[in-house]
């Protein structure tokens, strides 16, 4: 529905530059990224044998690997 508001802003109203349509603009992507998180959550999450033996195994690397990092930074 935001896409073809957009269409009909830009394109039959002709608006093309403003702050009302920058702040649609960036509504418009904050919604996108929402959605995108939400199907990432909805389809990617579940468990099983792998996933429960690759979330216990990379614990010891996290800490390795942030042990260097903070030596760096």
């Amino acid at each position: 529905m935001l896409i073809i508001l957009n269409f009909v802003l830009r394109n039959t109203i002709d608006l093309k530059a403003g702050t009302l349509v920058d702040i649609y603009t960036r509504l418009q992507g904050w919604v996108g990224i929402l959605a995108i998180v939400g199907l990432g959550k909805h389809y990617l999450e579940f468990h099983n044998k792998g996933t429960s033996y690759l979330s216990k195994a990379s614990f010891p690397i996290y800490i390795l690997h942030q042990s260097w990092l903070v030596l760096v930074a």
